[in-house]
């Protein structure tokens, strides 16, 4: 309690001695001087001597440290160089050495306090240089960048050469966790393991961190010119790092809590205000003065500068230009192939609809991420329609957490062989992008990640997003080709089924009508498995979760199509009328179903979760010998009365060409109340040509033909050259990789040579595919592109860099994500609007 009064949080002489360093070099009072330096000596004289050794439950395992555990510590080190560095010139006051001399003198130290230099000793012995030993022996340890920006601040407040350069340069170096510890590990973190993106490899909120560690590093190497090249704001990777948070924002005002991120439905930004306003002036670039502006609460009042800068109110002009000629941030649809997150973004004519999206996360679940991959999100009328459970209640090896909330049956996926995914190596992704489009009226998305299952060929989900004259809906498909088990979960943020459509739900209660038991049986109770070791990895009676859900209905009797409307809750009161909202499922099937169960899924019991209950979800499963699963969802969102009129499946039948045994198809229909009917059609064979409902002719991946009164409406294809007697130019750009840049630098380029004609322009917006060594995808978004004078063309991808990490080759650098030679795809999408069908 005298070091910390909460372990998490500052305490008696941590807070103390932080708040008067400040006091004095904001008013330089002597009253805060005095106090602060005397104090701050009389840490260094006994700061050596602590070594922190105690267990500690949060973490689950013993940690070193100093005055308290190693991660912790790196904050606490930092405070008091800090404040050594605002105390500086106190040292020399007659008052503070006569002090300090006649104590020392009292207790016999064995450092002299006669004069000022001494004392500085003292105090650089004392903290700076046994901080950084500390960092050394791993008591000051913490998650990537806390220990790092500890050392920065205790070489520059040391300032001291050589030894501030060689603890500079220790930062820089290459290190792991093993004690000595031979480097911070900045320069191989940011090539090897900072994402294309920007992000580290937390699979969730806590790349924030990464940034903000990162952030505290820049800012105290920034200027520093007797170290220069420890400049980070010179690398293009840091630089990403500022603005890998933005793409990650749904419903226009929340970041999806993907992994251990917030709680449940709340609606926290990752990025952060500082980060903005360290952008904005950093890089000049607009998005991050909007960023800024949305995280104020759209309003610029309270926007501000630190109090060391010239002229701090100054931001809120420069931000109101911005705001003047760019508008506030207007996010698109994007996909950060780096970090595995590909969101369709629209805004409905109806205001009251709201910003809308779905969303899927494809990226990395180690460390702090979930068993998630191809995890759906959805955001309709300004709420968060699908939010994931965030944050356990605990972390370590809480029950809860290790067999439910990370694991995947809680996350609106599909759980395999009643098996949790695998998590895919650090830098690995979980899934490969194939498809991502936005073309005004359709959307679309589509990610394989075969790897999350050792039985399965396939695991691959589709989003087509189609606009209606209210708002959009979605038609989801998720095909599975393997394993004997498919179990596809989904839930809303809803504790409440309004109706259901297709399905003989029977509730799973005892002889008084009370629901018993869990998913796992009638007379398996809720809670944890039976088998729950205090341990990271054990097998469970039961699939992980089923012992985690209460409130059990069942429809065993093999339905096929079906629907479910889920009566939408606002728990955590985001928007003013949250009144008749529905998010509608309904399910489409040639084939039936083993069962379709309704549960009630446990949500984390934490303050953060007080207004939200127990989650509805449904639990659709398929069981045989060598499952080949497509299952087809469409997701309305809706408030007060539907949109779409019927939903249906139609003939699609096969005119030419052979399909293999991994091809499969689907032709939904639905029918709008406007009069307006939409044919979506899904192929994963781009080569086989469909009769679709004896209407149109399609090949093709994805297409959508809208009819209204017996007027074409509008038609797309996506990845094909036919649609309704329409033949397309290209369905798709293919050929091979020539050229890449190589080192690393903003403004990167990938020169191709396509086996097509095709005019470069067009290809600016849309996404190259090239087939590499799967390590990790080879998606990148092409933001312009032209024609050279050879006949190739060349791709501009911005500042995402093409190295993957150094290489272990001798003599070779990098090593790359792509390589000349590898083939590519760019498939190409076509629009058709208002067109009278001949």
């Amino acid at each position: 309690a005298i070091w910390h009064k909460i372990r998490s949080g500052g305490g008696s002489l941590v807070d103390a001695v932080r708040s008067l360093g400040i006091a004095y070099a904001y008013t330089e009072d002597l009253r805060y001087g005095r106090a602060g330096g005397i104090l701050l000596d009389r840490i260094a004289d006994f700061y050596p001597d602590f070594h922190y050794l105690l267990g500690d439950e949060c973490h689950g395992r013993g940690w070193k440290g100093k005055v308290i555990d190693s991660i912790w510590e790196c904050g606490t080190i930092r405070i008091l160089a800090e404040a050594y560095d605002n105390l500086y010139p106190v040292f020399d006051d007659s008052y503070v050495i006569d002090y300090l001399h006649e104590k020392s003198k009292q207790v016999k130290m064995g450092h002299a306090k006669t004069n000022g230099t001494q004392i500085r000793n003292n105090i650089e012995d004392g903290i700076l240089r046994t901080g950084f030993n500390a960092a050394v022996n791993g008591e000051v340890l913490g998650n990537f960048g806390f220990h790092q920006s500890a050392v920065a601040t205790l070489a520059v407040v040391l300032d001291t050469m050589p030894e501030s350069a060689e603890w500079i340069h220790w930062i820089m170096a290459d290190g792991d966790r093993n004690v000595p510890i031979s480097g911070g590990n900045i320069e191989r973190t940011l090539i090897d393991i900072i994402d294309r993106d920007g992000m580290g490899n937390e699979a969730s909120g806590y790349n924030v961190g990464w940034v903000g560690s990162m952030l505290k590093i820049a800012d105290v190497l920034e200027g520093y010119d007797k170290v220069p090249a420890a400049d980070l704001y010179g690398n293009v990777k840091f630089k990403n790092m500022f603005t890998s948070l933005a793409p990650v924002i749904a419903g226009g005002f929340y970041s999806p809590q993907i992994g251990d991120s917030g709680s449940t439905a709340s609606t926290g930004l990752w990025m952060s205000t500082d980060i903005a306003l360290k952008g904005f002036q950093k890089f000049g670039d607009h998005r991050f003065a909007q960023l800024a502006y949305l995280l104020n609460g759209n309003k610029l009042e309270g926007l501000r500068l630190g109090i060391m800068d010239k002229d701090p109110m100054d931001i809120q002009r420069q931000f109101d230009d911005v705001i003047a000629k760019e508008g506030t941030i207007d996010l698109k649809s994007d996909m950060m192939t780096g970090f595995g997150f590909a969101i369709l973004r629209d805004q409905p004519s109806g205001n009251e609809a709201g910003k809308q999206d779905f969303w899927i996360y494809f990226g990395k679940n180690c460390g702090h991420g979930h068993q998630d991959t191809l995890n759906l999100g959805i955001s309709a009328y300004d709420l968060n329609m699908a939010p994931d459970l965030g944050y356990p209640e605990m972390t370590g090896t809480q029950p809860n957490r290790l067999q439910w909330v990370s694991q995947t049956l809680s996350h609106n996926t599909v759980m395999v062989d009643g098996e949790t995914q695998n998590v895919p190596l650090n830098n690995g992704n979980g899934g490969y992008p194939i498809h991502f489009d936005d073309s005004g009226m359709v959307k679309l998305f589509d990610v394989d990640a075969p790897n999350q299952y050792n039985s399965t060929k396939i695991y691959r989900r589709t989003l087509v997003m189609v606009k209606t004259d209210d708002q959009s809906y979605g038609v989801d498909l998720f095909r599975i080709l393997g394993g004997n088990s498919h179990l596809y979960s989904f839930h809303s943020q809803s504790d409440e089924i309004f109706e259901t459509e297709g399905l003989e739900l029977i509730p799973q209660t005892d002889e008084k009508g009370n629901y018993v038991g869990s998913y796992a049986g009638s007379d398996v109770p809720y809670g944890p498995d039976p088998n729950s070791p205090k341990s990271w990895r054990y097998e469970t009676v039961y699939p992980r979760g089923y012992t985690w859900t209460h409130t059990v209905s069942r429809d065993a009797n093999q339905p096929k199509s079906f629907a479910i409307d889920f009566k939408v809750k606002d728990f955590n009161k985001v928007i003013n009328d949250s009144t008749d909202l529905h998010l509608r499922m309904t399910m489409l099937s040639d084939v039936a179903f083993d069962e379709v169960a309704t549960v009630k899924g446990h949500t984390p019991k934490k303050a953060p979760n007080k207004n939200v209950p127990d989650l509805q979800y449904v639990f659709v499963k398929r069981e045989g010998d060598c499952l080949n699963s497509l299952f087809t969802t469409v997701y309305e969102p809706y408030k007060n009365n539907r949109t779409l009129k019927s939903v249906e499946t139609v003939d699609m039948a096969l005119i030419k060409g052979t399909p293999s045994s991994k091809d499969t198809a689907r032709a939904v229909k639905v029918t709008l109340k406007n009069g307006r009917t939409d044919y979506i059609v899904y192929a994963t064979n781009p080569l086989l040509t469909y009769r679709i409902a004896d209407l149109f002719d399609f090949r093709g991946f994805v297409g959508v033909y809208a009819v209204k009164n017996g007027r074409l409406q509008f038609k797309y294809i996506n990845d094909g050259d036919l649609l309704d007697g329409k033949v397309m130019v290209h369905g798709a750009l293919t050929g091979k990789v020539i050229d890449i840049t190589r080192k690393l630098q903003p403004g990167n380029e990938v020169i191709i040579k396509a086996d097509q004609d095709v005019d470069a322009d067009a290809l600016a917006g849309k996404f190259i595919f090239v087939d590499n060594d799967k390590v990790e995808n080879g998606a990148y978004r092409i933001i312009k592109a032209k024609q050279l004078p050879d006949g190739n063309i060349s791709l501009g991808i911005g500042d995402v860099s093409l190295i993957r990490g150094f290489s272990k080759v001798p003599g070779e650098e990098y090593e790359y994500n792509i390589l000349p030679d590898q083939t590519f795809r760019i498939p190409l999408a076509y629009m058709m609007n208002d067109v009278t069908r001949k």
